[in-house]
């Protein structure tokens, strides 16, 4: 079972076995394979969607994020300390194809909103700004394209793609 840290409490995650025994993978959705308790086989499982974003699934009692269990049905456990990415940051656009493990830093720096920005400032034009953990990096530009290139550039190294 693979092991997920959620505040102080530790959560076990079903196998990929047995993920794969009562559950099946459609396009990003999944389907029981099994009747479970008011949801027949052939339902999509995880009707329920949480304020975050993120789509769920009830299994024997516990509640999983969906984007997890489908990176445990195709790739196994999934280290506590690994997060499990959407590329398109559209948290319920679960196709494998659309999920990648991230460390922690690459997941904050992921982070738009609180990470990367590129502004307007009185000692020059632009100003270029990305946060990686507990590091930062900010940097003066001339043009808005050379700071936006400049930020493209960083996140691509730290991704590596």
């Amino acid at each position: 079972m693979g092991i997920f840290i959620k505040g102080e409490n530790m959560k076990e995650y079903p196998t990929q076995e047995y993920l794969n025994s009562v559950l099946e993978y459609r396009d990003g959705k999944l389907y029981w394979k099994v009747d479970n308790g008011k949801k027949f086989a052939g339902d999509q499982a995880g009707t329920y969607v949480k304020s975050t974003g993120y789509r769920t699934i009830g299994i024997n009692y516990e509640i999983y994020p969906e984007h997890r269990l489908i990176w445990i049905m195709f790739n196994g456990n999934v280290s506590n300390d690994i997060y499990i990415d959407h590329i398109n940051m559209t948290r319920d656009d679960n196709r494998i194809e659309n999920l990648r493990l991230l460390t922690h830093a690459q997941n904050l720096f992921n982070n738009k909103a609180k990470n990367i920005y590129v502004r307007k400032t009185k000692a020059k034009p632009f100003e270029a700004y990305i946060g990686t953990g507990k590091n930062r990096i900010t940097k003066s530009f001339h043009t808005e394209q050379e700071a936006s290139e400049w930020v493209a550039q960083k996140k691509s190294e730290i991704f590596q793609e």
